[in-house]
């Protein structure tokens, strides 16, 4: 099939130079079916040249080449250098869409819902890594009161329906300025007793009741349970 110019309203004249072709797996297929690291990528793309109106051989794109092709249509996705603070630990500067940052150890007011039945007011925290994507917030843990590096451990949320922001208006984009602002609506909502926290030798209930009652100033760290790697973490988003 040739493809034919276009010509637009002021007059002026687009002719095709290049196409890009989509390959998807096949639905349907027994490799539609399989997990991701099995079946491997599951597209892919070829850049072709336009020759006298007809799409000619391709090869692959690079994502440095597709990069630049989405730029040359959307100027503002051209990255540029932006100052981060020492709490944030990664961010997409291209939409703002992803945003990873720390805060360390210490005191927050917690609210909890009637059944719940644990006395909101305020716990100690172990120092947290904030996850922002698109839109959602959830934490992980940490055991070091320092900022993280990529190999640092993390462990798992030790607080209730993480990552559920309720009706929460959460941003689908951020700046690095706005982490406390971010911080801020996490913790103003109430903890429910919906999606327990993994935790070592307790559970989410003992844990939190005994902190309100306590009057506790550390967190027991020794309840966080092992997820794995900062790294990982950040490559998951």
């Amino acid at each position: 099939m040739a493809l034919i110019p276009v010509k637009t309203l002021d007059e002026r004249r687009y002719e095709a130079n290049t196409a890009l072709i989509l390959y998807s797996l096949r639905r349907g297929s027994d490799e539609s079916h399989t997990s991701y690291e099995e079946r491997g990528l599951q597209n892919y793309v070829t850049l072709h040249r336009i020759d006298g109106g007809m799409v000619a051989e391709g090869r692959p794109i690079t994502k440095k080449q597709l990069l630049r092709l989405c730029q040359t249509v959307m100027p503002k996705l051209k990255s540029k250098p932006i100052y981060l603070p020492p709490e944030v630990l990664s961010y997409n500067t291209i939409d703002g869409s992803v945003m990873v940052w720390w805060r360390p150890a210490g005191i927050q007011t917690l609210f909890f819902s009637k059944e719940m039945k644990i006395r909101s007011g305020k716990t100690p925290l172990p120092p947290l890594v904030f996850i922002f994507n698109q839109g959602s917030l959830r934490t992980v843990a940490l055991k070091e009161d320092r900022r993280p590096d990529p190999e640092t451990e993390v462990y798992f949320t030790p607080f209730y329906n993480d990552g559920c922001m309720g009706n929460a208006r959460v941003p689908v984009s951020v700046a690095p300025k706005e982490t406390k602002d971010l911080e801020k609506l996490f913790f103003q909502g109430e903890f429910t007793n919906h999606s327990e926290p993994s935790l070592e030798g307790t559970d989410g209930r003992k844990l939190w009741g005994e902190l309100a009652r306590s009057g506790l100033t550390a967190f027991p760290y020794e309840c966080l349970k092992k997820r794995g790697k900062l790294k990982d973490i950040i490559q998951e988003e």
